[in-house]
């Protein structure tokens, strides 16, 4: 996916705007191209979550993952999100299971394994992760709940330790995800083959 503008991403480009979406949820996505923005807001899954008016959210983005690499040459880059903005400043994302693998990186700003930077509102973050070898960053934009932390490559690879059901991945009841027979793979969604 490439755009040469702003507000670019691997499912959504932007989501909201000034009327925006009272509502939104992502579940059970993913998205594997690489993604690249010749500006800024640029995010594995969505570019932007914008709104210039009161009360819209909550948005969601539930057991989802992104893996193929963002780019974005003015900063505002995420794994997952690009970046959140909202001009009353009440905006509310929730983040819940997701993870990210691609590298993330821009020229200069503001950039995060799985959100780049959140100018106005909340976003939280629950047992989520982010590869810190493979998306080149340490740090995330947001809120982090539970057992949200960068792992390592071995770490979110093994199954046999397995941080994914520790946080409450579903890998057995409905089930969501599951380990793909290879190993060293990360887990994927149930649904896919």
């Amino acid at each position: 996916v490439t755009g040469t503008s702003d507000y670019v991403g691997g499912l959504i480009g932007m989501v909201g705007g000034g009327v925006g979406a009272t509502s939104l949820t992502i579940s059970k996505s993913y998205s594997t191209g690489n993604v690249t923005g010749s500006l800024t807001c640029v995010g594995g899954l969505v570019g932007i979550i914008y709104s210039t008016v009161d009360a819209l959210g909550p948005y969601l983005i539930e057991d989802s993952y992104s893996r193929g690499t963002v780019f974005g040459n003015t900063g505002s880059v995420g794994g997952i999100v690009g970046l959140q903005a909202n001009s009353l400043g009440n905006l509310v994302t929730s983040l819940s299971r997701v993870y990210a693998t691609g590298a993330v990186t821009a020229n200069s700003g503001l950039k995060g394994g799985l959100v780049g930077a959140v100018q106005a509102g909340t976003i939280t973050v629950t047992d989520s992760f982010w590869d810190s070898t493979t998306t080149l960053q340490a740090t995330s934009a947001g809120t982090a709940a539970g057992a949200t932390a960068a792992k390592t490559t071995a770490q979110m690879q093994t199954q046999a330790s397995d941080i994914f059901s520790a946080a409450n991945w579903d890998f057995a009841t409905t089930p969501v995800w599951k380990w793909p027979a290879a190993s060293s793979v990360y887990p994927v969604l149930n649904w896919q083959p």
